[in-house]
């Protein structure tokens, strides 16, 4: 039996990151012992809940697109719909997340991942929460990562293993952006490496904690089986939003609130309001984690409220 618990963004994090193999082999043991999986969440009423790629038009514009990507190497998704393949085409400007191929220094960023020298995990996370997390993976009880890191290693069951991730593959995104500049595309990203491990590091201590602690307690009970990107290619960004929305119900309503603003809607203002000026000048093909879109405050929503007309495509 396999388990996937869909919890925005922790595959992108482990795929760009390359934290060292102990994570992603954790991940691979946790995933081996799964209890029984929970059923399917009712799917919820959300704005652009269904869909993979939408036209913004405005007057006086040309038309952008905005295509939700999903940050793995399976196979599946690099066949684009045809409406993707032919937005990409017709844009003049390509805008992604970032460019991973230029990144900051490792020691720059080694404090939004590291705690530092003269703690351990365990001098934060007390004797109990240490004691579990131990009991669960010892390789990840004995590290110096900051809480958020073991979180993630617990928490992610989204990697598919040995069967449709192959680290020698680009994910969905960095195909993107090679085939952009490969077709002489002008190239835009949205945020910097630091900006987007900021996110992550920047998380209170105390929070980091209650998020470990939490999936500590629900290992064994907080589990989904389903294959997420047959969500994806269905377009069901309803679905994959509930999900993450019940991941997420577990913490304190206070912290889940922060985590959600933190995460994704923080981000989601901020690429909207990059990407305007950009959108005023040309067309462009914006190619963003599928997350992003729906929802209130997601970036579809956004660009609505801006006076954009959007128009699903597929």
């Amino acid at each position: 039996m396999r388990c996937v618990l869909p919890l925005f963004p922790t595959v992108l994090a482990l795929r760009v990151l390359r934290l060292p193999a102990l994570i992603l082999a954790a991940t691979a043991f946790l995933v081996s012992g799964c209890a029984s999986p929970l059923p399917l969440p009712g799917r919820p009423d959300i704005p652009f809940g269904e869909g993979r790629i939408w036209q913004a038009e405005r007057a006086g514009q040309p038309p952008s697109y905005f295509f939700g990507t999903i940050h793995v190497t399976d196979p599946r998704v690099f066949e684009l719909p045809e409406a993707a393949e032919t937005a990409f085409e017709k844009a003049e400007t390509a805008v992604f997340e970032i460019d991973y191929r230029r990144r900051s220094s490792r020691k720059e960023l080694n404090q939004f991942f590291y705690l530092p020298e003269d703690q351990s995990l365990r001098d934060v996370l007390g004797y109990d929460t240490h004691r579990d997390l131990r009991q669960l993976d010892r390789s990840l009880s004995i590290s110096r990562y900051q809480p958020w890191v073991a979180w993630m290693a617990l928490t992610d069951r989204e990697i598919p293993v040995g069967e449709q991730e192959d680290p020698e593959r680009p994910v969905l995104d960095d195909w993107l952006i090679l085939r952009a500049r490969k077709a002489g595309k002008e190239l835009v990203f949205l945020e910097t490496d630091v900006e987007q491990w900021r996110v992550f590091g920047g998380i209170p201590m105390d929070d980091q904690v209650s998020m470990l602690r939490s999936a500590i307690d629900t290992y064994y009970s907080a589990r989904t089986r389903v294959d997420r990107i047959d969500l994806y290619l269905k377009g069901d960004l309803a679905m994959i939003y509930a999900l993450r929305q019940r991941s997420l119900s577990h913490l304190d309503p206070a912290l889940a609130r922060r985590y959600l603003e933190r995460l994704l809607l923080d981000r989601n203002r901020r690429m909207v309001e990059r990407i305007l000026p950009i959108m005023a000048e040309a067309s462009i093909f914006v190619a963003v984690g599928a997350l992003h879109m729906p929802g209130e405050e997601g970036i579809l929503d956004l660009l609505e409220k801006q006076g954009y007309r959007i128009t699903r495509l597929n």
